[in-house]
C-alpha cells in the first residue's frame, strides 16, 4: 500500500505575500503503478514531471517529495473578471507498513 499526500497552496499573481494552502489530499492506493497513474494519468492533474522541483526534509538533505508548479487563470466571483494564479502542489509519497496491534 501506498499513501499519497498532496498540500495544494497558490496566491494571485503579482501578489508578494507566500503561497497559501488551500487544500490537503490524502488517498491510499495498492501499486506504485496506480500512484504513477493517480499523479501523471487523467485520473488527477496530469502532473508533468518537466515542471517539479525536489522537495526536501527540513534543513536535511533528504528528498521526501516533489513540488509541482503550474499557473492558470480564473475568473473571480467578485469582479467577474479573469485573474491569474501560481499553485504549487507539495506531493509526497510513502510505502504504508501494516502492523497488526493487540489493545
Amino acid at each position: 500500500m501506498y499513501q499519497i499526500i498532496i498540500d495544494k497552496t497558490a496566491k494571485r499573481a503579482g501578489n508578494k505575500d507566500h503561497f497559501t494552502r488551500y487544500d490537503r489530499e490524502v488517498k491510499e492506493v495498492k501499486t506504485i503503478e496506480d500512484v504513477e497513474n493517480y499523479l501523471f494519468g487523467n485520473a488527477h492533474n496530469g502532473y508533468n514531471k518537466k515542471t517539479r522541483i525536489p522537495m526536501y526534509k527540513d534543513n536535511e538533505a533528504v528528498k521526501v517529495g516533489y513540488i509541482y508548479r503550474y499557473k492558470a487563470s480564473e475568473c473571480s466571483r467578485e469582479t467577474g473578471k479573469w485573474e491569474t494564479f501560481f499553485y504549487q502542489d507539495w506531493v509526497e509519497v510513502n510505502e504504508l507498513q501494516k502492523t497488526s496491534v493487540l489493545l
